[in-house]
């Protein structure tokens, strides 16, 4: 029921064993706590092995493990963040092996920010910048270009070119929906920033963890 595994070498896995990846990882999973030292281990045999797949698998497995031992944020522990900040290095990038996460990341921010977008139009949360000076603020004319929650998203989420709708559209002042999308949209400008910033890293290798 348990390995003690610390220390332990070896220099190569016969038989099945370099196609069962899973089967290695449940040694791995049976310490009494966590040691890195065997990680180590069958990662550099899965190299040897050609196998990047696996060292991936083991490497994510590691960092993983190594988290359950660290210190749980709460009010009491706020200086346990790093524990926090490691559990999203594994959710957005996998620590470096995943690096196309940010890339979903981004997508579903996308997603979810021209969702809200479109019901804060529907429930007037947004108000054409050209009539606030006009006797009808927020009645725009009929030529007056279209709000499109998709582009505003984009706009909002990526320092991208200008795509018209935050130059045509604001947020109304006098609108208690508009003041939580207000909220919403810093969080979505945040987002956007953290997984273009991943994103933009993962090709390097920085956030690959040994």
């Amino acid at each position: 029921k348990q390995l003690r595994l610390d220390g332990f070498t070896f220099t190569k896995l016969i038989g099945d064993t370099p196609k069962s990846v899973a089967g290695r990882l449940d040694w791995l999973s049976r310490q009494a706590r966590y040691y890195s030292q065997p990680f180590e281990q069958l990662m550099s045999i899965y190299r040897k092995l050609g196998d990047s797949n696996a060292v991936a698998e083991v490497a994510i497995r590691k960092w993983r493990t190594r988290r359950s031992e660290m210190p749980r944020w709460n009010w009491r522990r706020p200086w346990a963040l790093s524990g926090a900040w490691d559990g999203f290095l594994d959710l957005s990038s996998g620590y470096g092996y995943r690096p196309w996460r940010p890339l979903v990341g981004l997508l579903a921010v996308l997603l979810i920010g021209t969702a809200i977008f479109h019901v804060g139009n529907q429930k007037g949360a947004f108000c054409a910048i050209e009539t606030l000076r006009g006797p009808k603020p927020c009645v725009a004319p009929e030529q007056y270009p279209q709000f499109n929650p998709l582009a505003f998203s984009v706009e909002s989420l990526l320092p991208l070119g200008e795509l018209g709708q935050r130059r045509f559209y604001v947020l109304r002042g006098d609108s208690e929906v508009a003041e939580r999308i207000g909220f919403y949209m810093i969080l979505h400008r945040f987002l956007g920033s953290i997984f273009s910033l991943l994103l933009a890293l993962a090709p390097t290798n920085i956030l690959r963890r040994e």
